[in-house]
Formats: C-alpha cells, structure tokens, sequence
C-alpha cells in the first residue's frame, strides 16, 4: 500500500512536469485576466499577488509612500497615476521564452469600447499611429504559479 501511494506521488509529480505549453499558457493567460479583473474591481491587496513585476516605476512616481506597500503603490497607479486598470478585451498568446509568456492584449475602456493610446510626450499627433494593443509578459514560477511582469498601459 505504501509502495502505491508513492508510485502515485511520483506518477504525478513526472506527469505535473511534464504539462503541455498549451495548458500552462492558458494558465499563465487566466492569471494575466484574473489581475486585471483585481485592478478594475479595486482589490488592490490581492492584485499585489498577481504582480511579479519591478515597482520603482511607481516608487519614482509616488516618493510620499511607503515602497513597500505594494497595494497602496498600485491602487495611486490606478486612481492617480494614470495607469489604465480596467478590464481585458482580448488576449493572443504570442511566445513563451523561457518560463516568460508573452500576450498581445487589447484593454477594454469603461464603456466597452477598445483602448487607444495615442501621443505622448511631445509626439507628433499626426504622425504617430494610435496603439490599440500592447505586449504583457507573465512569468511562471518555479513553484508552478505564474505572475504578471508589467504594469497596466500608463495614458499620460
């Protein structure tokens, strides 16, 4: 009996290895999703879960907080900063390099509408195209979870 359950550990411990990229991809999306849901729904605690990614961006922006208050840096991103924390229109996965899966995502405004960035700092508004969709990274850990590694579209 023994000897059976550690065949079956062991049976799945080689077969949790050994996930196809298409199910750790559809994973790896899940939790790029769920994190934006967390941001547009203001959870910003849980959200900090999600989120693998560098925060100085957000410490250079907000030097009054406490950098580690990771919750508190990404709720003035969403409220103050600027940063686009709404809802996921549309996901494509694009490439997995290494343990990063890249996705081509289209990020819907509060009205249902698709998100366009258009200009910034001193761009030319004529000839600079608007850009519709843009490119998140998420990791997967070694631990088997996966974490976004960007912060949503900052709209100056």
């Amino acid at each position: 009996m023994i000897i059976r359950k550690a065949f079956i550990i062991l049976l799945c411990t080689l077969l949790m290895g050994c996930t196809p990229i298409a199910s750790r991809a559809e994973r790896a999306e899940k939790t790029l999703i769920e994190f934006f849901d967390l941001l547009n729904q203001e959870d910003y605690q849980t959200a900090t879960a999600y989120y693998g990614g560098n925060y100085e961006t957000l410490i250079g922006m907000n030097p009054t907080l406490t950098p580690s208050n990771h919750a508190l840096l990404l709720a003035y991103a969403c409220r103050k900063n600027g940063f686009a924390c709404r809802q996921i229109l549309k996901t494509t996965f694009l490439d997995l390099s290494g343990s990063d899966y890249s996705f081509e995502v289209e990020i819907m405004n509060a009205d249902g509408t698709q998100l366009s960035r258009g200009a910034c700092c001193g761009e030319d508004l004529v000839s600079v195209e608007p850009q519709i969709t843009f490119i998140y990274r998420v990791l997967e850990t070694k631990e088997g979870g996966y974490l976004v590694l960007d912060l949503p579209v900052y709209i100056p």
